[in-house]
């Protein structure tokens, strides 16, 4: 959640005594722009669009592309797991028969193949199939989890760019202020408390501004990280506005929860079905192993026993190493059993905290824009009536100004933390959906 602040920001006049602040636009859509391709380049005009900027991500951060390597070697590890063992060739002389002239020279050949009678290799292969499953769970889980992590940039990248802009425009309304109340001083018809109160915010404007560009540095390092770029690599602008989520639609989305698999829970199920089959397969391990094969024995004087059709077994006798394994499979199951409970409370909780906060945020956004920002500017403008007549001092009309502005930061957080709990609520629900052009495994 981006943290919640209070700007106390402080103004005055505007242009010529103007005090007129006009109200921030309504949430709307932000214009599209056109898509770049995080390729360490971006044009300086640019602005940093959501859905290119998701794309990019994933297309360039390199633990996203392990994750997909992990998914191609558990694939392998699961053809390999399947397959039959190579044969065994075996080949023997007897070199005192070379050139001897009272018999043949001897030699003898057989092949052979190990050919589990008991189910051992189809449970090794379904071993294997289940951990190529949770290699897939861990790969769609860092999908989400990149995807979440670029939206809480994107979005606090936004919130201090506002706050940044507003301060920066305040300042230079209130040294304007300053330069009126400085000239007002001079001839005599305001205290100099007025001057002393604006070199006052004066201060705390500059100090807000630098903060806030601070924190827009450290969210830009964020990015770049995500994006895989150098340190010193241009990043476009943030944009202006943010979209204001459909509350109906997120709450279709919690209604349908049930209707898509998590990933985090996908993975937990396939890892407690690798160790089902390698419980299995410990117990099926207290079988013989069997082995044919055919060979030629040369050194037999009957051509009738020169042929062979082979069989050996391998004899499971060492019963604590069987017994160990079989120990092992089994606490591993249950660590897997008790990890997939674990993970569904989890998501639980994780849904219901995201719908909440979800919700309170809506609620807040509606305040801000139904009724705090509507009361500060009505008492700006009674604030500025009272001045001008003179039944109100400076700092009066500072605070009222800066009540307004302290309702537009907070107005722009909340915008932020509307967008940032509906990514969050998204995110525990499995979502979202792939970006345009994403190529997956």
């Amino acid at each position: 959640m981006l943290p919640r602040r209070s700007f106390r920001c402080a103004a005055a006049f505007a242009a010529s005594l103007s005090f007129g602040l006009a109200p921030p636009a309504a949430a709307a859509p932000a214009a599209p722009s056109d898509t770049h391709e995080a390729a360490g380049l971006w044009a300086s005009d640019s602005v940093l669009d959501l859905t290119a900027f998701e794309r990019a991500v994933l297309a360039r951060n390199p633990s996203y592309s392990a994750m997909a390597a992990a998914v191609r070697e558990a694939e392998a590890r699961a053809d390999r797991e399947g397959a039959l063992d190579d044969p065994t060739i075996d080949a023997g002389l007897a070199p005192r028969s070379i050139g001897s002239e009272q018999v043949a020279t001897g030699w003898r050949a057989s092949i052979s193949e190990p050919l589990l009678l008991f189910g051992q290799r189809g449970l090794r292969r379904r071993a294997a199939s289940a951990g190529t499953d949770v290699a897939r769970g861990r790969y769609e889980t860092a999908r989400l989890d990149l995807i979440h992590a670029a939206r809480a940039a994107f979005y606090d990248d936004y919130h201090y760019e506002q706050v940044r802009s507003t301060a920066l425009q305040t300042l230079e309304w209130m040294r304007r202020a300053r330069t009126v109340a400085l000239s007002r001083y001079a001839s005599g018809s305001v205290p100099q408390q007025d001057v002393l109160a604006a070199d006052v915010e004066i201060s705390m404007l500059e100090h807000q501004a630098v903060a806030a560009e601070r924190n827009r540095l450290l969210t830009e390092s964020r990015i770049r990280a995500l994006l895989h770029l150098d340190p010193l690599a241009p990043l476009p602008a943030p944009p202006d506005t943010l979209p204001l989520p459909d509350r109906d639609e997120a709450r279709l989305m919690i209604m349908r929860s049930n209707e898509r698999t998590r990933p985090e829970l996908g993975a937990a199920e396939a890892e407690v079905k690798a160790w089902r089959a390698r419980l299995a397969l410990a117990r099926r391990e207290r079988l013989p192993g069997t082995r044919f094969g055919i060979g030629y024995d040369r050194t037999m004087t009957e051509p009738e026993n020169r042929m062979l059709v082979m069989v050996s077994f391998e004899a499971p006798l060492s019963v604590g190493r069987h017994a160990a394994a079989e120990r092992e499979a089994q606490a591993g199951l249950d660590g897997a059993s008790a990890r997939l409970e674990a993970t569904r409370d989890e998501l639980l909780r994780r849904i219901t905290e995201a719908s909440t906060q979800f919700e309170e945020s809506m609620h807040e956004l509606e305040v801000l824009r139904n009724g705090l920002l509507p009361a500060t500017e009505r008492a700006l403008t009674a604030s500025r009536a009272g001045y001008e007549a003179g039944r109100s001092s400076f700092d009066g009309l500072v605070r009222t100004v800066r009540d307004v502005l302290d309702a537009r930061l907070e107005y722009h957080r909340t915008l932020a933390s509307v967008n940032q709990s509906r990514a969050d609520l998204e995110r525990a629900l499995g979502g979202p959906a792939s970006p345009a052009g994403e190529e997956r495994p």
